[in-house]
């Protein structure tokens, strides 16, 4: 492989990876919306849920993937 090809491949998997964020972001913030509508009178504590539900998650991949 010479260095262009492995350039390219490189900006493409980080163009997918850019991608998949932002997909992936803009689905959590739809599905968010429609978690707010049943609990409209909780918004609060659907915040709070979100955040500590998610948290965890984020530690343990953190400890999987450390950070070079």
């Amino acid at each position: 492989m010479d260095s262009r090809t492995r350039e390219r491949k490189r900006t493409v998997e980080v163009a997918i990876a850019a991608t998949a964020t932002v997909v992936l972001g803009v689905g959590n913030r739809v599905l968010y919306k429609l978690a707010l509508v049943p609990l409209k009178h909780y918004p609060f504590f659907l915040a709070q849920l979100a955040t500590f539900a998610h948290s965890p998650r984020r530690f343990c991949s953190l400890n999987f993937f450390p950070p070079f």
